[in-house]
């Protein structure tokens, strides 16, 4: 869970873990976007894998370099996963961070 990790204190005292199946709250999903906002200059988008990595040129110098643009991952396109097995659910506090 994003916002549940967003939101932790770092220091492993937090009972919360992925697949934790209490949802996270309003006030965690508030901090985690307040630390996400705060606490990190960059943050690049999977899904605009090559904007994220102009970007952080942009920020913070340098030249793109042609390895920079493949991701590593062949199915980083989200259009590529199935998922059906969802069964529509999302994860609405995760959203907001996103």
């Amino acid at each position: 869970m994003l916002t549940r990790d967003g939101a932790s204190s770092g220091k492993g005292t937090d009972s919360a873990v992925c697949g934790d199946p209490v949802r996270a709250t309003d006030g965690e999903t508030e901090q985690a976007i307040e630390r996400l906002a705060e606490g990190f200059p960059y943050v690049g988008v999977l899904e605009e894998w090559s904007k994220s990595m102009s970007l952080l040129h942009a920020m913070f110098g340098g030249t793109c370099q042609a390895q920079e643009f493949f991701s590593g991952n062949s199915n980083s396109n989200s259009s590529a996963y199935d998922n059906s097995v969802l069964q529509g659910w999302t994860d609405e506090q995760d959203g907001k961070v996103y």
